[in-house]
């Protein structure tokens, strides 16, 4: 199924949406045909690695009722087993790592999926609520588990103010479209002295190469420093740094703590240098895996797609739903255009596919051992370390 797209579903972003900084730069381009749908760019003063031009809430909204309808007409089953089990020990994880640190069990999860995660924490003993915008997702949630999951927005969720004790957003905030908006509701969740955990793919382990400029799922990339911002900003106290870990990439993981009291200085979060290692790796990482020797000094790589069929990868060559979002990589192959100046994705040579394969396989290798030497207490499951 293809995904039509025109300028008027696309919108531009003039600033940082976590620290309203005007620097921002362009770190990669993509288009379709002749429409650049997306552009990713990295704020110069607290290192956050965003979208700023993007499809509109509308068009995913839109595209997610038409996936739902197909894949029910089809009779098409999206769910994949194997990635459900990992999810299922994940959120099992998360729900005894709470059980040993906090004694709280009212628990809502905003962006909850297909409800896995719920299940989990109802089968460690907490009363669950999700929140779930896709159809089919929402759908297999409460035909498969049961679960209560509400099918909207947060945005369109008539919102009780402090009337749960932990809210979650787990592998969720990197795909809103208004983050600092979606914690600002967060906040008003969850008590006065109540938790919130946020877990977002850590951009620096997570993005290792172009492939995430047509990455359409995730709008945002966090790192610590800006996500610890972020919860400042609204109230929200950070207490605990986790580092889950899952399929050998280790993410980033914040508890905090509503606490309206909190004082902070948002210029310990700026031009620090960690945003300067943000902001160099942001340059040279969407030209990784790429012949850059096209590209001159300082030109922003343009890529091309021949059109949308997966509403989070932009472009596959399959339909087989595959366990790791790099894997989906694999089924890619990149070219450049003289003529154009940009680079053209198609699907891979034989040669190509076994090369991306090996590539793949030291990148993972590579974050099993960074997760080996984490120095954090290893009382759960989880390793953190107290802030």
């Amino acid at each position: 199924m293809n995904y039509i797209i025109t300028e008027f579903d696309i919108e531009n972003i003039e600033s940082c949406p976590i620290c309203d900084g005007s620097d921002v730069a362009p770190v990669a381009r993509s288009k379709v045909l002749d429409i650049e749908y997306f552009r990713t760019s990295c704020c110069k003063e607290c290192g956050f690695v965003f979208r700023d031009r993007r499809p509109k809430l509308d068009w995913f909204l839109k595209n997610w009722n038409l996936r739902d309808v197909s894949q029910v007409n089809d009779k098409f089953n999206f769910i994949n087993e194997e990635i459900e089990e990992k999810r299922m020990q994940r959120y099992g994880d998360t729900a005894r790592f709470f059980k040993k640190i906090l004694s709280s069990r009212k628990i809502i999860d905003v962006g909850c999926g297909t409800g896995t995660g719920l299940k989990s924490f109802e089968d460690e003993g907490f009363e669950v609520t999700g929140i779930e915008p896709d159809p089919s997702r929402a759908r297999i949630g409460r035909e498969r588990y049961g679960v209560n999951i509400i099918e909207t927005t947060l945005d369109d969720y008539d919102l009780e103010s402090e009337a749960f004790d932990i809210v979650t957003c787990l592998h969720s905030l990197e795909h809103f479209h208004s983050p600092y908006k979606v914690m600002k509701s967060i906040a008003h969740l969850v008590k006065e002295g109540g938790h919130v955990y946020i877990e977002v793919p850590d951009f620096m382990k997570f993005v290792t190469d172009w492939n995430d400029a047509i990455f359409l799922a995730h709008l945002n990339n966090f790192s610590e420093n800006n996500l610890k911002l972020l919860g400042m900003r609204v109230g929200l106290r950070p207490i605990i740094r986790t580092f889950p870990n899952s399929l050998g990439i280790t993410h980033l993981g914040i508890v905090f703590c509503k606490d309206n009291s909190v004082k902070y200085s948002k210029e310990k979060y700026l031009r620090s240098k960690a945003v300067h290692d943000q902001y160099q790796y942001a340059l040279r990482v969407y030209s990784n895996g790429l012949d850059d020797s096209h590209l001159l000094k300082e030109e922003v790589a343009v890529f091309n797609v021949p059109f949308i069929n997966d509403i989070s990868l932009s472009y596959k060559a399959s339909s087989e739903t595959k366990t790791l979002v790099r894997d989906n990589y694999l089924q890619r192959s990149i070219n450049y255009d003289n003529k154009d100046r940009e680079f053209v994705i198609s699907p891979p040579t034989e040669d190509e596919f076994i090369k991306m394969k090996n590539r793949e396989k030291e990148q993972y290798y590579k974050n099993r051992i960074d997760a080996d030497i984490v120095s954090s207490h290893k009382g759960s499951e989880i390793l953190y370390e107290e802030y």
